[in-house]
């Protein structure tokens, strides 16, 4: 995954991401998601999709900042995950949708990746560095909370 973001000018050569404000960058995350959709079964674009400033970044421009506080609702997945009592605290969720939480009583597993143990520090500090610049965006996108996208 990580080459076929190179190849497509997402990412440098030495896996620093190029400057995500450009216009040839959403050229170049069309082009990715482009390949991701024709061979999705040959890969798994586990990084890619991880860059989520670019996802959100091709919706956004169709709204302006105010509607797009009305039409999105944007959470981290381990905000879902059940704390130590096997509660999800998914209230601000269903008022967005406008649906009573109420109805929601059985917790179901969301990811389903296998658990492998703790990540290696060498990997975690290579993704935080591949994915610093996407995340800067994402915080500007979507502001305070942002900061840090991850728990790990």
């Amino acid at each position: 995954d990580i080459d076929i973001l190179k190849e497509n000018g997402i990412l440098s050569q030495n896996e620093s991401a190029v400057r995500t404000n450009l216009p040839d960058f959403d050229k170049a995350w069309a082009q990715y998601f482009e390949i991701f959709r024709k061979h999705r079964r040959k890969f798994d674009s586990i990084v890619g999709r991880g860059i989520y400033a670019a996802q959100l970044r091709r919706w956004f421009k169709v709204y302006n900042k105010e509607e797009r506080m009305k039409q999105f609702f944007v959470m981290k997945s381990e905000d879902l995950r059940p704390d130590k009592y096997g509660r999800v605290d998914i209230t601000d969720m269903t008022r967005f949708i406008g649906v009573s939480d109420k109805n929601f009583t059985e917790v179901k597993k969301i990811h389903g990746t296998p658990d492998i143990g703790p990540m290696q520090t060498k990997t975690k500090a290579r993704l935080r560095r591949l994915y610093k610049p996407f995340n800067d965006e994402l915080y500007e996108l979507l502001g305070p909370g942002w900061e840090n996208p991850w728990r790990w």
